[in-house]
Order: C-alpha cells, then structure tokens, then sequence
C-alpha cells in the first residue's frame, strides 16, 4: 500500500481523499463484538464510522428488547457517527424462494451459496421491499434513531429495491462495488473491502484479495472498509483489518457514507 497518498482538489485548496469505515450486522446478536470493533477503529482514530443496524435480527433480535443497545447506538450518533438501515431481519422472507425477479439458479446461488440464507432484498419486489423499509424506518425513529441511507445483506439488491428506496425519501445506498445517489441515480464505482469468516478456504481467500484489493485502492476516491463481527473470530483477518485501516488513515480522512455522498451532490450555483 505505498505510494503516494491520494489527494483530490477543491478549488484551490488540496484535501485529504476519504476512508469510509462501516460496521456491518449491529443487532442484540452482536452487541459485544461490534462494540468491540468500534471502539478498536475509534482508539485508531477513526472518528467517524457508519453503523448498519438491523432493527429486528431474525425476528427475536429486536431493538425493542435491548435498551442498552439502543441507548449505545444514540451515544454514537450524537457524536457524529451514522446509523444505517441494513435490511429488516437480514434473512430470507417467507416465499422469497418464489419470487419471480430473479431466476431460480442465480437465487439459489445468492441465497444458499453466496450467503447463508442473508440475501433479504435480493428478490423482493418494490411493494414488499417499501414495507419492509418502511417497518425499519419506524422502529429505527421510536428510539431516536435516523438514517438517510440503506445497505441491503450481502450488498444484494435489485432494481424494483432501489425504486422503493427513492420511494421511502432515502438518500442513498450502496453495493459491494459502487454507491448510489438514489434522488439523482448516480453511481459512484468504490470497492469495498471485506472479509468472509465462514470457512478456512474463505478466510484466506479473503486475506490475499483484500490484500491485493487495498492496494489498488491506495489511488481511489473513496477507500471503503466493511467489518463484520465474525471477522474478530479470526485473528489474522482482525490484524489485517486494523493494518489496512490504520495505513489509510495516515493518507485519509475518516468520513460517513451520508458525509461522502452529501459532499458528492451537484449544488445550483450562486446566481444561477
């Protein structure tokens, strides 16, 4: 990752290019870890992060049995930190397995592959996909809780999912590989970089692609670090995920997807 630090200019002046850090997965399921790894990335001097909340984690992990949770949640928000909606359950609906949006062999892949049975909004229509956005929203606001963006499990959605998104006023969402102004539909190409725990092949498949990956993002305009809470179950992910964060923060400002995306925004010029 050496090389020279990747600047952007902003008229005249010269700014440090952007480092967007997210913690995937936040539910009562996972409160140890993920606090954990938010501390570990703010001792590192990551002052802001986004945080993807999955407000009713497989239908017992909710918010609304987990105070302590909620109230850790709001604590970080104030200091600055986003809250992000990630899916609703973060697990397959019932019937997603007939749904026609897409074909059969590609959901088995997504769904029972690619992920284990995660792939919440890879095959819902706009009319179920809105209520679901619309069901986390909610409970995300009785708690003080406020999100302009979404990230779907796996990164996996559709078309008709980014349409019920712009219908819900959300202001973005993001892929594995891009970020997408949602009023405007611009995409933004930006890999993230992230690991996958769940077997040994996957683990050092992950160590040698994102070790690959941060290097050819060294000269990119953001760099993205996802962080699930499996990946403390192997140290040498955790290492290399606190390695890659701390080289960027040495070139990078640490930024939100919703600080980043704003900044991206075309503004009307004064007069026009």
């Amino acid at each position: 990752m050496a090389g020279a630090p990747p600047l952007r200019k902003d008229g005249a002046l010269m700014t440090l290019a952007s480092l967007i850090v997210s913690i995937h997965d936040i539910s009562p399921f996972h409160f140890h870890p993920v606090q954990r790894q938010v501390n570990e990335m703010a001792r590192l001097g990551v002052k802001r992060m986004s945080l993807l909340v999955i407000p009713r984690h497989r239908d017992t992990g909710s918010l609304d049995q987990h105070p302590a949770l909620v109230g850790w949640l709001r604590r970080w928000q104030e200091e600055g930190h986003e809250i992000v909606l990630h899916g609703w359950r973060h697990a397959l609906p019932e019937g997603q397995m007939k749904s026609p949006i897409q074909g059969r062999l590609r959901r088995w892949f997504y769904e029972e592959l690619y992920t284990a049975r995660e792939a919440e909004f890879f095959a819902l229509d706009r009319a179920s996909a809105l209520r679901l956005v619309e069901q986390g929203l909610s409970a995300f606001s009785v708690h003080g809780l406020h999100a302009q963006g979404f990230v779907a499990p796996a990164w996996l959605l559709n078309s008709q999912v980014e349409e019920a998104l712009r219908d819900a006023g959300l202001l973005y969402t993001t892929t594995r590989t891009e970020i997408v102004h949602l009023p405007s539909r611009a995409r933004f190409p930006a890999t993230s970089c992230v690991w996958s725990t769940r077997a040994a092949w996957r683990r050092g498949a992950s160590l040698l692609w994102n070790a690959r990956l941060a290097r050819r993002l060294a000269a990119r305009e953001p760099m993205r670090v996802g962080i699930h809470p499996t990946d403390l179950d192997s140290p040498k992910v955790w290492r290399q995920v606190r390695r890659i964060v701390s080289i960027a923060l040495e070139h990078r400002r640490p930024t939100t997807y919703l600080e980043w995306i704003t900044a991206q925004t075309p503004r009307d010029k004064e007069g026009s």
